[in-house]
């Protein structure tokens, strides 16, 4: 599926020149998602005459530029507005693409919904542990208009383990339904509509991490297709550098060391490397190269270190016989036998993707 990227605004937050400016700048960097929340209507006070009118415009403002907006609700915000839970016409006429259901609704009404003659999608939360989504499917529903996705959590300690959210996705990836979850900016400045936050992801693990490295983590998963940045405003450079990031194949940012030959070069940052499908747990190993240069030389080099660092970039030289050119990343502290040549390393940021990253998984370096 298609991967996209979004972000979340908060109109009871931001004047509407904020968020016309806000939603410019990432459609400008091919972001694709708006998503909105209802769920703070009349909920600390009332405020249902002066918050409704501006979510409206603010979805006006995000259809008028391009966006595909989602809305999120729930049963006690459609009795407050006096919708039918079962006519979606309403979000229609206002240009809703997705209304995700914070709380699930009873599952033969979701099936029922998917029928909706607008193809309105609905929005399936998939952060519990439970069987919602295989009873609606009992109900013969329209999958096409079935989506999933995660919550985001404001609290420090709060977010999914990297365990728990395989295991909750799962269901949704068997039945091949398109999902979604968040990433958190770093901007001290950003909010959400908790007044209290500390960041916006999914994963606890992605939570002090730049949101680049956070949206390659997650897509490196193979778990969610869209990402939305669940606080706002997230920095022009974060929204640009997002823009800017391959989708489709992980692209980790590496310091090289200056004196490194220029065949080896060509082949850290000129390959697509891929782990090999036969894994351990000491490399990650591309091996391609050693026999697209098995007749070229690699003199070793000296490197004073006794060990070796996980994240440490690695290449076979002519000690290594067999295993010349085969370019490693470390990803347990290993002893120097002197049969490689040291590159550089992983950046830190990027540290944590090295232990998700499967067999016959694909990455590019970049500097």
């Amino acid at each position: 599926m298609t991967r996209e990227l979004g972000v979340a605004i908060y109109p009871d937050k931001m004047s509407s020149a904020e968020i016309k400016s806000y939603l410019n700048l990432a459609w400008a960097n091919n972001f694709t998602r708006a998503y909105l929340t209802f769920l703070p209507i009349n909920l600390l006070e009332q405020n249902q005459e002066t918050l409704l009118p501006l979510c409206l415009k603010a979805i006006a403002i995000a259809k008028a530029i391009g966006f595909n907006v989602t809305i999120d609700i729930n049963e006690r915000v459609l009795k407050l507005l006096g919708l039918d839970l079962k006519d979606l016409s309403w979000f229609q006429n206002h240009g809703v693409d997705i209304v995700r259901f914070d709380l699930p609704i009873d599952s033969k009404t979701t099936a029922d919904l998917s029928y909706n003659q607008a193809n309105i999608k609905i929005e399936l939360q998939m952060s519990n542990d439970n069987f919602a989504l295989q009873d609606i499917l009992s109900y013969d529903p329209n999958k096409n208009n079935l989506v999933g996705c995660h919550n985001f959590y404001p609290q420090n300690h709060t977010g999914l383990s990297l365990e728990y959210f395989y295991k909750t996705s799962e269901p949704f990836l068997k039945n091949n339904i398109k999902t979604t979850a968040y990433l958190s900016s770093n901007n001290p400045k950003a909010f959400c509509s908790w007044p209290h936050q500390s960041g916006t992801p999914t994963l606890e693990v992605c939570r002090e991490m730049n949101i680049v490295s956070q949206a390659k983590y997650m897509w490196t998963t193979k778990i969610v297709d869209d990402l939305i940045i669940a606080n706002c405003p997230a920095t022009k450079v974060e929204i640009e550098s997002l823009g800017k990031l391959n989708r489709d194949i992980l692209e980790l940012d590496v310091d090289l060391e200056t004196d490194i030959n220029s065949l080896e070069k060509e082949i850290v940052l000129n390959r697509l490397h891929q782990n090999r499908g036969d894994v351990n747990e000491h490399f990650i190993r591309s091996t391609a190269t050693r026999v697209e240069f098995k007749n070229q030389s690699n003199p070793a080099r000296i490197y004073e270190k006794k060990y070796f660092e996980p994240g440490d970039i690695l290449i076979g030289n002519d000690l290594a016989g067999l295993y010349k050119f085969e370019l490693q990343i470390v990803n347990q502290k290993i002893l120097n036998t002197k049969e490689k040549n040291y590159l550089g390393y992983v950046k830190e940021e990027d540290l944590e993707i090295l232990n998700i990253l499967k067999s016959w998984q694909r990455f590019f370096f970049r500097t």
